[in-house]
């Protein structure tokens, strides 16, 4: 995110990783910092705070009123470039709640080239290549043992971050 722009996001909050994580997303992800709880991302960015209305919040309510709560595991440690995450397995439901998102917002499809990407929760963001691979072993060590962890998604949350950067949940959309 880019200082000074407010933006917002939708994600699906994993409260039940949170005991395992927070340490490491204090430490390393500096979105937890910024009030951002651990979560799988369904669509980034949203819409500018101010040009979201009660069209986009009923959007948002209906799509979740017609979505099933589902259940996934964090099953595995995953890598990208300059992150480290958490796999949720399976991961076809976030891939449909992405794809019926863009279909009910089509002017917000996911940024291009993301549409296929693998769900995660991002546990770390590092921009050196030697840290990534000492914070990756240190995770081994730290929450491999752990995995997997059951989750339920039941909800859709809606956070929009102020111009310092801040985020905060400004609705929650339960799934059915």
């Amino acid at each position: 995110m880019i200082r000074g722009m407010a933006e917002s996001m939708l994600v699906v909050e994993v409260e039940e990783a949170e005991p395992l994580v927070r340490h490491w997303r204090r430490k390393y992800d500096p979105n937890a910092a910024l009030g951002l709880p651990a979560h799988v991302t369904a669509l980034y960015p949203f819409r500018a705070p101010e040009l979201l209305g009660e069209r986009d919040l009923g959007g948002l309510a209906r799509l979740a009123a017609q979505t099933d709560r589902f259940q996934f595991a964090l099953s595995a440690i995953d890598e990208q470039p300059g992150a480290i995450s958490l796999r949720p397995v399976p991961d076809n439901h976030f891939r449909m709640l992405a794809a019926r998102l863009s279909e009910a917002f089509p002017d917000r499809p996911p940024p291009e080239g993301l549409g296929d990407a693998q769900p995660t929760l991002v546990v770390a963001r590092l921009a050196k290549p030697d840290d990534q691979a000492r914070v990756r072993q240190a995770l081994a060590v730290g929450i491999e043992g752990s995995l997997p962890v059951a989750c339920v998604a039941t909800a859709l949350a809606l956070y929009v971050s102020d111009r310092v950067g801040m985020w905060s949940c400004i609705g929650r959309f339960p799934f059915r």
